[in-house]
């Protein structure tokens, strides 16, 4: 865990609503420092520690002191959110700002979402050492530092289990360093944007969506049926499945999206290096090309490790439907064996009948269906 050199954190109130009013705006004077931290809300063991905000809450801070960490709530022992845990904190100026730090802490809350944006600092929506939390039901997290994506969860030697209902959205990079955290992402409006490290165990299917912005290690991943691996940027994907050869699984249908309008004219190569697919695995992964439109534009998908020969891929067909005809729009991939990659050459797009939507016109001379 990232140990902050100094915490900014304002005053606590524990037990009670945080304010009448969902905007605060914050000053050095509103803060009481102790031992040059200062806490917003702070739970210790020794308390009952309930804890009643406004949904949503939020925090607005700026300062000159560059060395100053901003934390909004900060955890210790065992807390409950009595209302919702819907946080929105804004800074300027501050070195690192923290949404909710969980310190040898066991954290229960209906819901979970914390949204930080840092001007001029480091974003963490949610750092934790040695502690617990698990949720079942819709989150979010979101770290933002400078227009860039920040740290949305930091953990250490923490249990953590996130599983989404729906509609959850993860918007940051995730630091593991030990213990177990598992995030399930299981529904087409699942969210995830950012890269990993360390020790997480992520489940991606349904439709839920991770789109990678850096190279990424995980401990486990099981890339299930309609779970979208999409690659936006194909400068910085390698997909790193650490240790042992049974750590991902992929399942029949598993989605591969990459952008055309991202290659060069020359072909491009996404780095899928898989370390841990099992020996029995014979999943089709089904890759679409997005924007057609980028015609002589092909990628090329090199699948490395001790598990790349169980990496089968196939070219996606979507029907698009236009006022007279229904569209097989289909990924055309094949394999080069001599080279032992895949490649990518585009969208083969065919006619296979008229269009549907033409029984669903009306002529309003004659009152008829055409």
């Amino acid at each position: 865990m990232k140990t902050p050199h100094r915490k900014l954190i304002a005053l606590a109130v524990l037990s009670a609503l945080a304010s009448s009013v969902s905007a605060i705006e914050l000053t050095l004077g509103d803060l009481k420092e102790n031992d040059s931290d200062l806490y917003y809300i702070h739970s210790t063991s020794s308390e009952n520690n309930v804890i009643r905000l406004d949904s949503p809450t939020t925090l607005k801070y700026s300062t000159t002191d560059t060395n100053q960490t901003f934390t909004a709530i900060y955890a210790e022992g065992d807390v409950v959110f009595q209302n919702d845990l819907n946080l929105d904190i804004e800074t300027n100026g501050v070195n690192q700002t923290i949404g909710l730090s969980a310190d040898s802490s066991s954290v229960t809350t209906n819901s979970l979402r914390i949204k930080v944006d840092a001007t001029n600092g480091d974003a963490f929506a949610l750092m934790a050492y040695n502690s617990e939390l698990t949720l079942v039901g819709q989150f979010e997290l979101i770290a933002k530092q400078n227009d860039e994506l920040g740290t949305a969860l930091d953990a250490s030697d923490s249990e953590i289990s996130l599983t989404s209902l729906g509609h959850s959205k993860i918007e940051g990079n995730l630091d593991i360093n030990g213990g177990h955290v598992q995030i399930t992402l299981q529904n087409s409006t699942d969210h995830w944007k950012g890269s990993s490290s360390g020790d997480l165990k992520l489940i991606l299917r349904n439709g839920a969506n991770w789109q990678p912005t850096n190279s990424s290690t995980l401990e486990h991943w099981t890339w299930g049926t309609g779970g979208v691996l999409d690659v936006q940027n194909k400068d910085c994907l390698q997909i790193n499945i650490s240790t042992n050869l049974d750590n991902i699984v992929i399942e029949n249908g598993a989605e591969l999206r990459v952008n055309l309008a991202t290659a060069n004219d020359d072909e491009d190569t996404i780095d899928l290096y898989f370390d841990g697919i099992a020996n029995n695995s014979s999943a089709k992964v089904l890759v679409y090309a997005e924007d057609p439109t980028q015609s002589g534009k092909s990628f090329t998908i090199a699948a490395d490790g001790t598990g790349a020969d169980y990496l089968i891929l196939a070219g996606g067909s979507t029907l698009i439907e236009t006022a007279l005809h229904t569209i097989d729009s289909r990924t055309a991939v094949e394999k080069n064996s001599n080279l032992d990659v895949w490649i990518v050459k585009g969208v083969d797009s065919n006619i296979i009948g008229s269009s549907t939507l033409m029984d669903q016109q009306v002529d309003f001379f004659g009152t008829n269906t055409i």
